[in-house]
């Protein structure tokens, strides 16, 4: 999954945890592009993390996952 994406920042995470925190790196709201594709994901604010972030549940099909990523 990591390697797979390719425009966004990812916090670094334990590789064994299924949650990672995205940064869009042009610093728009990553929250909103990803809801209006169907990915829901946590608002950074509401978990701890700055507001260009967002909380991300690793999902089983990480294929069509990362084609959504790559295509913010």
């Amino acid at each position: 999954m990591l390697s797979g994406i390719k425009k966004l920042e990812v916090l670094e995470i334990d590789p064994r945890t299924p949650i990672m925190a995205l940064k869009d790196s042009n610093g728009s709201n990553l929250y909103q592009k990803l809801l209006k594709k169907g990915v829901l994901t946590e608002f950074g604010p509401e978990v701890g993390l700055d507001s260009q972030f967002v909380r991300l549940r690793i999902h089983p099909q990480c294929d069509k996952l990362i084609k959504i990523l790559n295509n913010i």
